[in-house]
């Protein structure tokens, strides 16, 4: 046997072990990264771009969340590289970084997730339609006209739908499940719109 199995380290025990020590080599390298591309470089030096050292770091947590999916702490490396994405502007790829944390049944970042990737879809659905609403017009070019609710639509009403399931931030939370429900009727979708307008309604008068 080696030396892990007699003492009684293996399987979701050792991963976590190991998982561990690796999430604190991963903060230290982010950390320092962002660091030293904050520093001003001296004309040639060559030192990382604060771009660059967000691409680095942000790999660095997704590759760890990938590689150590049972270490407790695994949510949290996922987190932070949906929050480094987000703060990239990368927000389509923020949100489904969120997304596998939000997606889980319990966990600390749970919340954080569920409201960061509400965050992420909203702006990148702001940078599709422009200034003027949450979504672009349905095809037909008329609000209100029936059509189907492109993807990145779906996935913003998805997730507002599940921060309410959350239970958390309740101040925030109505908000975003109203301008679902606006989204969702500029598609002529009226029967998913009004229920969620009754929730709003009736949950938080």
């Amino acid at each position: 046997d080696s030396a892990w199995a007699r003492a009684g380290i293996g399987g979701e025990a050792l991963q976590a072990e190991v998982g561990n020590a690796v999430l604190i080599a991963v903060f230290e390298h982010a950390n320092r990264a962002l660091a030293y591309a904050q520093e001003e470089a001296a004309p040639g030096a060559g030192k990382l771009s604060r771009e660059r050292a967000h691409e680095l770091a942000a790999a660095g947590f997704s590759e760890y969340a990938a590689s150590y999916p049972l270490s407790e702490n695994a949510a949290e490396a996922q987190f932070f590289a949906g929050e480094i994405l987000f703060e990239q502007g990368r927000h389509v790829e923020a949100a489904a970084a969120y997304e596998k944390v939000a997606a889980a049944d319990s966990g600390k970042r749970r919340a954080d997730a569920a409201l960061g990737r509400l965050y992420a879809l909203e702006a990148a659905l702001k940078a599709e339609a422009g200034k003027d609403g949450y979504a672009a017009l349905p095809p037909s070019g008329k609000a209100g006209a029936r059509a189907e609710v492109p993807p990145l639509a779906a996935k913003y009403v998805e997730a507002a739908d599940r921060l309410l399931k959350v239970g958390a931030y309740k101040r925030k939370a109505p908000a975003f499940l109203y301008r679902a429900a606006q989204l969702l009727l500029s598609y002529g979708q009226s029967q998913d719109a009004n229920r969620r307008f009754k929730v709003v309604a009736d949950r938080f008068p």
